[in-house]
């Protein structure tokens, strides 16, 4: 099984780099997000890749207990205008909080915002879409330096960055708005610059991809119930006895995929695993499990305890007010790509559509969001029927 994982393509590069090389793979694909949605191009991607900063830096492996993946180091910068600062290596996401989106092209510049961020306490993909929407309001003039306590917010300005996250952290002037996270600063700013901000109705900022060109985790996003992607990417179906997924674009394919797929996530996450070593390889940690503890789990077991991981999520959140009416995306979240490989794709046409579809696989009520109760039969999860449909259900 470890040589079967170690001579996978795709794992080869996260073994030797870890996430870093995310940049250089996803920008290609109009995955970057750049200027908070302004744009899906970033020319400058390599430089903020393992390959493009690790000639003027020290690298000291500093993995996971027990862990051989290469992914995670401490970092000294040798050169430059930074030279002796010591952290964590960033992974992509945080990266691209400090990098693309927020309009920086100083790679050095970011590993030191990206620790400051860690150090504060802050969430870096939240702050990060947060301080991107921020600029893009003064840039339009929706904000000024009024507004801002005299910060100059613009593109790149890595002093106003690192001063903006101090009075977040604080609660200080614009920085006590600001902690509110974006959904609720955007609607309390209103206007215009309401329109600007990207984050799932929910109330959160997705993750550091432009997932206008990821149909499937937009999605994902959208409907999960951990505030986070909860499937973790639709990958090789037919390993799970599905058919092939053709279409990454396809109203169709994506929620019948996302939905049958959805168990091997939540398994995953329930073994506290880590997803960039054995993510991609369903019945092989399956088979992995009954090695470790002697039971004897068919994959299609596997997958139905993920279900009812993900059906238990759903009754708690809707029983706490969680409904279809907020698994929506912001407008500028869910809006068309002005450039790049994905140009004019506009997944909000599709969007009533792949709901509709989605909650038909997943066997859940349209209009209530609830697992019907026939769903909760077949998972094992008769108790939880009464809760949410009543006790003649």
């Amino acid at each position: 099984h470890y040589e079967a994982i170690q001579k996978d393509p795709t794992y080869s590069r996260f073994f030797h780099w870890g996430t870093k090389n995310l940049y250089t793979l996803y920008e290609p694909q109009g995955l970057v997000p750049v200027k908070n949605l302004a744009s899906s191009v970033f020319p400058e991607h390599a430089r903020f890749t393992r390959p493009g900063y690790q000639d003027h830096v020290e690298l000291k492996p500093h993995r996971c207990w027990s862990c051989n993946h290469q992914s995670c180091n401490l970092l000294t910068i040798k050169t430059g205008p930074y030279a002796g600062f010591k952290g964590e290596e960033p992974d992509y996401e945080i990266m691209v909080a400090f990098g693309s989106l927020t309009g920086n092209l100083d790679a050095d510049a970011a590993i030191t915002l990206c620790d400051q961020v860690d150090r504060l306490g802050l969430e870096a993909n939240e702050t990060g879409w947060l301080l991107a929407w921020v600029m893009e309001c003064f840039e339009k003039g929706y904000l000024t330096s009024k507004d801002t306590d005299g910060l100059q917010m613009t593109w790149g300005n890595v002093a106003a960055v690192r001063e903006m996250m101090g009075k977040i952290a604080r609660r200080e002037g614009f920085g006590n708005l600001l902690a509110e996270g974006l959904a609720r600063a955007s609607q309390t700013v209103g206007g215009k610059a309401a329109e600007c901000a990207v984050y799932i109705k929910k109330g959160h900022a997705p993750r550091g991809h432009d997932h206008r060109a990821r149909w499937y985790e937009i999605l994902d996003y959208a409907t999960s119930n951990t505030g986070t992607i909860e499937t973790g990417g639709i990958s090789a179906p037919e390993k799970l006895g599905l058919p092939a997924f053709t279409d990454p674009f396809s109203p169709e394919q994506i929620p019948y995929f996302l939905a049958k797929t959805k168990g091997g996530g939540l398994f995953l996450d329930s073994l506290v695993m880590c997803v960039w070593c054995a993510g991609r390889f369903f019945p092989i940690l399956t088979n992995l499990v009954n090695a470790a503890t002697g039971w004897d789990m068919t994959v299609e077991e596997a997958l139905g305890m993920g279900m009812r991981v993900s059906n238990l999520l759903r009754c708690f959140n809707v029983r706490h007010g969680i409904t279809p009416e907020v698994e929506y995306p912001s407008a500028r979240y869910g809006s068309a790509p002005v450039d790049g490989p994905v140009k004019g794709k506009n997944i909000m046409d599709h969007w009533e559509e792949m709901l509709d579809r989605y909650y038909e696989v997943m066997g859940w009520d349209r209009k209530t969001g609830k697992p019907l109760p026939e769903t909760l039969r077949s998972q094992g999860l008769d108790y939880a029927i009464a809760e949410l449909w009543g006790p003649s259900a």
